[in-house]
């Protein structure tokens, strides 16, 4: 039987936890070599592990490499790497231009934190700021190898949908049976650029066009669609390493 770990970071501790696997968050006790006979899936956690020479690296059998994890979360970054391969709102760097709405939030954040749209102005440092588009159909696509599935984040608030400039990272979901084939091509094209072998995609869709808002690594777990999904892609992606 193979050996598998989950290393997650800790607010996704019991998440990563209903996957099935062993779960950790902290275990700074041990080296890479310790885990040459397991395969370790990353799920957001972006910190380095060092061999008993103290030099940095990763692990021989990675599910998400520590390279992608780090340029994912660095959120600007992994914009303008997947504007390579699909099709992102506008990124701005240094200012908003005057009258342009724009959401401006840390460059590192989780959920909906942070979130706001404001209209022009300077941006700081650890603050990134992107084209804010109007739109009711927001997606998240969770993918893992070259499969994927396809959720719309839906408000069972009525008073939420009125909202004018809604954060939808905590609305609940509405699943669906199938991806659209252009849709799940993009999405295994944007994973692929920033590296991840797991994760989500939050898309909005406005007059037939897919824009590609970011990837999440650190995928809460909370609906048993979710679970069921990962947890059958990922048996698929550990079998491969023949560990």
């Amino acid at each position: 039987m193979q050996k598998v770990i989950i290393l997650t970071v800790e607010p996704e501790y019991e998440s990563a936890r209903r996957l099935g696997f062993e779960t950790y968050y902290s275990m700074y006790d041990k080296y890479i070599e310790d885990f040459d006979n397991y395969v370790v899936i990353r799920w957001g956690h972006g910190s380095p592990w060092v061999y008993k020479n103290g030099k940095e690296g990763d692990f021989k059998h990675v599910i998400n490499p520590v390279s992608a994890i780090q340029l994912n979360i660095q959120k600007d970054k992994a914009i303008e790497r997947l504007r390579m391969a699909v099709d992102t709102p506008r990124l701005f760097k240094d200012k908003i231009p005057a009258n342009q709405l724009a959401v401006y939030r840390p460059t590192a954040h989780t959920l909906g934190n942070g979130f706001t749209v404001i209209k022009g102005g300077k941006i700081e440092n650890g603050m990134y700021a992107t084209e804010w588009i109007k739109t009711n159909t927001e997606l998240r696509i969770f993918f893992c190898g070259d499969q994927t599935m396809m959720a719309q984040r839906i408000s069972k608030n009525k008073n939420r949908l009125n909202d004018e400039f809604p954060c939808r990272s905590l609305w609940p979901y509405k699943f669906y049976k199938k991806v659209p084939n252009d849709l799940h091509i993009q999405t295994l094209k944007a994973a692929k650029i920033i590296g991840l072998d797991v994760g989500a995609a939050d898309v909005l869709i406005k007059d037939g066009k897919y824009y590609f808002l970011e990837l999440n690594s650190a995928v809460t777990n909370d609906a048993k669609p979710i679970i069921n999904f990962y947890k059958s892609g990922l048996n698929h992606l550990i079998k491969k390493f023949g560990v």
